[in-house]
């Protein structure tokens, strides 16, 4: 059990999911399964997003469950009026994230308290890959891409460089249906 009390106090990682449902839903699992593993985990979504969990997930529950495991959040930089669901969206979020979230970030990055320890490990979704590179270099900590997408995703990605190889893409002539 010190052990485990040791290695508490020594790992706190700072998850940061993009600011899309399906990537806040992995990332949350991935966080849930870190915590089973008494890594401190801090939760960093935008401020929208913090309040969606706050209104449609149980983060009163698992704030209990899980006692290392805390929610911040950060402006994304859009009007609370701002639709967020649009094609545009997208590019916004894109947009103030590169130009005005790496103060925020590694100003997160750098806090401690005596209730928490200084983060140790960045996991970041891929759709912020250059920011939060970036960040964790110029703080000093190791970063981690986490590419939430679908399994039938994950395996045309994968399968890709065989067709290439294969001499298959791009696709010619005629495809009958």
């Amino acid at each position: 059990m010190a052990e485990e009390e040791a290695a508490a106090g020594r790992h706190h990682v700072l998850l940061l999911p993009g600011p899309m449902q399906g990537n806040v839903n992995s990332m949350m699992k991935l966080a849930q399964l870190l915590a089973l593993h008494h890594f401190h985990i801090t939760f960093l979504t935008t401020d929208f997003i913090h309040r969606r969990l706050y209104r449609f997930a149980d983060i009163h529950s698992l704030s209990q469950t899980y006692p290392n495991l805390e929610f911040k959040s950060i402006s994304d930089g859009l009007p609370d009026h701002h639709p967020r669901s649009n094609n545009n969206a997208f590019a916004d979020l894109y947009s103030f994230f590169n130009s005005h979230g790496k103060p925020l970030l590694t100003e997160i990055l750098l806090s401690k308290t005596a209730a928490k320890p200084k983060v140790t490990c960045l996991i970041g979704d891929g759709f912020l890959g250059g920011l939060t590179a970036d960040v964790a270099d110029e703080v000093g900590i190791p970063v981690i891409h986490f590419r939430a997408i679908s399994v039938s995703s994950f395996w045309a990605l994968f399968c890709a460089p065989n067709l290439f190889e294969s001499n298959e893409l791009p696709i010619r002539g005629i495809i009958k249906l």
